[in-house]
């Protein structure tokens, strides 16, 4: 609080691969829901994905552009929060831009509605692989 970037610890990533796997100093653990994770690749599975980070819990598409829309395009972001299979353990957003001037701009609509829709399935399908799983 308050303080600088000069007044932070420096961090040697020698020393934390070095005592990975000594008490709990270096030891990495997800921290997202496997289920969530599996259903967030499910719903993302048609698209060729950028971003695949499951210890980060991350999944992001390349961009997709449909071809009767030229000078359009789109990402999805698929973020998981929770180590829980829980509705709000996930957030999804979209992002799309047009081409004008052949500079790609951000398309400032509301894509609630999509990003809404988006995550339920990503929530069936981790309740689905959560039952298949007990």
């Amino acid at each position: 609080p308050g303080g600088t970037a000069e007044d932070l610890e420096p961090f040697d990533i020698g020393e934390f691969f070095s005592n990975r796997g000594k008490g709990s100093a270096g030891v990495m653990r997800p921290v997202v829901n496997p289920n969530l994770w599996q259903g967030a690749l499910d719903a993302t599975s048609d698209y060729s994905l950028k971003i695949a980070d499951s210890t980060g819990g991350l999944v992001q598409t390349e961009w997709i552009q449909d071809g009767n829309i030229p000078g359009q395009r789109c990402m999805i972001k698929v973020q998981i929060v929770s180590a829980d299979l829980v509705s709000n353990g996930v957030k999804t957003n979209f992002i799309c831009e047009e081409k004008v001037n052949d500079q790609w701009t951000k398309i400032n609509d509301d894509f609630v509605n999509e990003e809404k829709k988006l995550t339920l399935k990503i929530l069936e399908s981790a309740q689905l692989y959560s039952q298949n799983n007990t």
